[in-house]
């Protein structure tokens, strides 16, 4: 550790703000101009020695008065940080270790032993793999580490930074190679180089907004719906609405496609209907080519009755059939005898009722 000399000579201005500070030919300890005269700074002065001489005036000694005194390292006369003595009178820097500050990419400082100051280390230079690649020194351990360039963050480098790059739009993270392309969002999601590249399928008008269409409805191929209108579908009003199901066969096709109730009806669940599907004389409501009849005559679920009303032949509360012994037309309103359960009814066992024909 060097010291600075105690001779060492301080400025006329330094010296001239040192002497009107301490008010003349009076020093800091009571000392005078005669007891240094001769002396060089730094000589003690003063009773006991306490003291020192500066300028040829007997003064208190302090940090940044030029001379070292007792307890300072060193002392340059100034307040200046980092010039190899500090404003408290000590050294920037003893050992290599003083001046590390515990960042290893901008190398490893040093002390001067010559000025007692820190000394730079060189920064670590990481050179990049490819072009799409920048080389970062790793703060922790000081090694090199590849960082890709990617502006959007998908883990893709743009294309023209070179072959190793293959973002055709590395500003936006729903574009690169790896994406699955998004129907009709004006954007080549993967990179392929087509925008509408994404699944089509054939969609049909359905007018009545059922689920089905009718055979000949309006179609369109796209990756979404077209766009419904009255012009798009040839459906009136609101233009109804798109459905995938093609009508192609009986049971995916609609035989009425103004009424939202008539369509085909694979789970049975279409009830039998009190009048004709509307704009039409068909009562197949369920559109399976034919019209179905809630109630047939003595098929089973009614009864034929015997003229005598024997209890053992037809008279079983709750059934019945036709009085007239076959099968009225859809929306036709007929007799319907029902059977009864003893022999009132002056001897005849059937209750009449007018009943109508209910088909689907």
């Amino acid at each position: 550790m060097r010291l600075h000399r105690l001779g060492r000579v301080l400025t006329i201005f330094t010296f001239t703000s040192l002497l009107l500070a301490i008010g003349g030919c009076s020093g800091k300890g009571g000392g005078s101009t005669p007891e240094c005269e001769g002396l060089p700074d730094g000589a003690p002065c003063g009773a006991g020695g306490a003291l020192i001489c500066l300028a040829g005036t007997c003064v208190t000694p302090g940090c940044g008065d030029g001379v070292v005194s007792v307890g300072e390292v060193c002392d340059d006369g100034n307040q200046v940080a980092g010039d190899g003595c500090e404003p408290t009178c000590t050294h920037a820097c003893e050992q290599a270790s003083d001046c590390d500050d515990a960042v290893a990419c901008n190398g490893v400082e040093t002390c001067s032993t010559a000025t007692s100051t820190c000394v730079a280390g060189t920064p670590t230079v990481c050179p990049a793999s490819d072009l799409c690649h920048v080389g970062v020194c790793e703060p922790s351990t000081g090694g090199c580490v590849d960082q890709l360039i990617d502006g959007d963050g998908d883990q893709h480098a743009a294309e023209s930074l070179g072959a190793c790059g293959s973002d055709c739009n590395d500003n936006d993270l729903e574009i690169n190679p790896d994406y699955t392309e998004i129907c009709g969002d004006g954007k080549d999601n993967n990179c392929s180089g087509d925008e509408s590249d994404a699944a089509t399928f054939t969609f049909y008008a359905d007018c009545d907004r059922d689920g089905y269409a009718p055979m000949g409805a309006a179609s369109g191929i796209d990756c979404r719906p077209p766009a419904t209108t009255a012009a798009t579908t040839g459906c009136p009003d609101d233009g109804g609405v798109w459905v995938l199901r093609a009508p192609v066969t009986q049971s995916t096709r609609d035989c009425a496609d103004s009424e939202p109730s008539a369509h085909p009806d694979p789970d049975g669940d279409i009830d039998f209907q009190m009048n004709a599907i509307p704009g039409s004389a068909s009562w197949d409501w369920n559109c399976d080519g034919s019209e179905e009849l809630e109630v047939l005559f003595a098929d089973g679920d009614g009864c034929r009755l015997n003229p005598a009303c024997a209890p053992s032949t037809c008279c079983e509360s709750g059934r019945g059939t036709w009085a007239v012994g076959v099968d009225p037309a859809c929306g036709v309103t007929a007799t319907f005898e029902f059977c009864g359960d003893d022999l009132s009814n002056a001897g005849f066992c059937p209750d009449d009722a007018q009943r109508q024909q209910n088909c689907r």
